[in-house]
């Protein structure tokens, strides 16, 4: 167990600012994604109020209860990641990229002698994780190496240390290294609304999902400045005489399957304005995790000595479930100018893992026990405009949204910001098209291994490009 449970713990710290073992996990499961509905994203996400399409059924199910047509929509979507680093002085750059398609929507209404009642079922990508970070640096103070001799025999296995785990290779090497970040979370859902009062609509939508993640880090500590090349590392070995290069691959794989809960509420009034109100019930996930490393140490005679993959292969499983989400908005419609805002409370503290296969309920105690100390509750919000060009059928749109950083304490730095544009053309009342473009930017920071000891500094951009079609009838 000990030459492999530490390198699980340090591959959740590598990519993003984390504070404590798995935390990560949960809240790449948590935190909002942004997702997919086109209208929807051009204004902001901000569709508490609105959710009067198929894609409703992904924000307030209650809106669908507005359709009077069958309803038919299929997005498109380009996802691009851009991240600039810094490390120990040094700057680099990293893009990732992703193409899918995003959401497939059907809604039918059944015809009533009063107020309405509409079932749809739908797909939708709900969290692209298409990421990664390439840095380099010479680090004078500490190295991966000994900071892996004290809890693993990863160096002892290479050769990099004596008979006891202690290590001279504990500073002047430079470091580099590269992660990529890949996969996707979907869901396939089932929705229904209904009219229960003049103007006062319910609705209720069922996610069954399921997705991939994989995280492979490449790491890399060479002597580029000749500090050891005279020195014998691991006494009685002369091959270890002129140590050159330590590597280090580390890829965590992920299958998801979960599923969850929404209902909500949605008020019209004079059709003029609307009120709406969301519960996302807890999320409940079953993760399945495989673990794998590899590794090599290289010497100035040309010497190779690589790890036993089979000793450094670990499999998993636990569940993790997500806290309560509670979404308030309101939307008004001035002469064809569409306002529309929304707040969500989610406390990231009753985040809670459970159900360990192959982790000990002493961990999963300490891990719940973190998310109590170190996430809050955050309030994040979203504003949107949508405005009908007259004597068109085109609309544009704008917004902004924000997802603040659930860890306790930090700095707005750390929040997710977006900005949306968009637009949309509607054929003869039947046809659709639209078009939403969202830009997030937020800072964020990874430790490499220790706290603060090899740390790099990331400034992040993402785009969004969506293309919908649409078709009633």
């Amino acid at each position: 167990m000990k030459k492999y449970i530490y390198l699980i713990i340090i591959i959740l710290f590598t990519g993003n600012q984390i504070s404590a073992q798995g935390l990560s996990d949960g809240l790449r499961l948590s935190a909002f994604g942004t997702n997919s509905g086109v209208r929807a994203l051009g204004m902001g996400n901000s569709y508490t109020a609105l959710s009067d399409d198929g894609t409703g059924m992904f924000y307030n199910p209650a809106g669908i209860a507005l359709v009077k047509k069958l309803e038919f929509t299929g997005n498109l979507d380009y996802f691009s990641y851009s991240n600039d680093i810094s490390f120990l002085g040094n700057k680099s750059k990293y893009n990732n990229s992703a193409t899918n398609l995003s959401n497939l929507s059907f809604i039918f209404p059944f015809p009533t002698l009063r107020g309405s009642f509409v079932v749809g079922a739908g797909y939708s990508t709900s969290h692209i994780y298409t990421g990664g970070l390439r840095f380099d640096g010479f680090n004078s103070g500490s190295t991966l190496i000994a900071d892996l001799a004290i809890d693993t025999d990863v160096p002892y296995d290479l050769f990099m240390t004596d008979e006891n785990g202690n290590t001279i290779l504990g500073s002047n090497l430079n470091q580099s290294g590269n992660t990529l970040e890949s996969g996707s979370l979907e869901s396939y859902s089932f929705v229904a609304g209904l009219e229960v009062y003049k103007d006062v609509f319910v609705g209720g939508t069922l996610n069954i999902s399921s997705g991939t993640y994989k995280n492979s880090r490449d790491y890399y500590e060479d002597d580029t400045r000749g500090y050891y090349d005279t020195v014998i590392v691991a006494p009685g070995y002369t091959f270890t005489r002129d140590f050159q290069t330590f590597f280090l691959n580390r890829t965590l794989d992920w299958e998801m399957q979960g599923w969850d809960f929404k209902l909500g509420v949605l008020y019209q009034i004079n059709k003029m304005a609307r009120f709406g109100m969301k519960i996302q019930f807890p999320k409940y996930y079953t993760v399945k995790e495989k673990f794998f490393a590899s590794g090599y140490s290289d010497w100035g005679n040309g010497t190779r000595r690589t790890l036993d993959e089979a000793d450094y292969e670990f499999s998993t499983e636990y569940d993790i479930t997500t806290p309560f989400e509670f979404s308030v908005g309101g939307a008004v419609n001035v002469v064809g100018l569409i306002l529309s805002g929304e707040v969500t409370l989610t406390d990231y503290t009753q985040m809670e893992f459970s159900n360990g296969i192959g982790i000990t309920e002493a961990d999963l105690v300490d891990i719940n026990k973190r998310a109590k100390e170190l996430l809050t509750g955050v309030m994040n919000y979203n504003i949107g405009a949508e405005y009908m060009i007259p004597t068109t059928n085109l609309r544009v749109r704008g917004g902004y949204f924000v997802q603040k950083s659930p860890y306790d304490g930090d700095d707005a730095v750390y929040d997710r910001k977006y900005l949306t544009l968009g637009g949309g053309f509607l054929i003869d009342g039947l046809i659709s098209l639209d078009l939403a473009f969202v830009r997030g930017f937020y800072d964020t920071y990874g430790d490499n291994y220790g706290n603060n000891d090899s740390r790099t500094f990331q400034s992040i951009t993402t785009n969004r490009l969506m293309l919908s079609f649409g078709y009633r009838f």
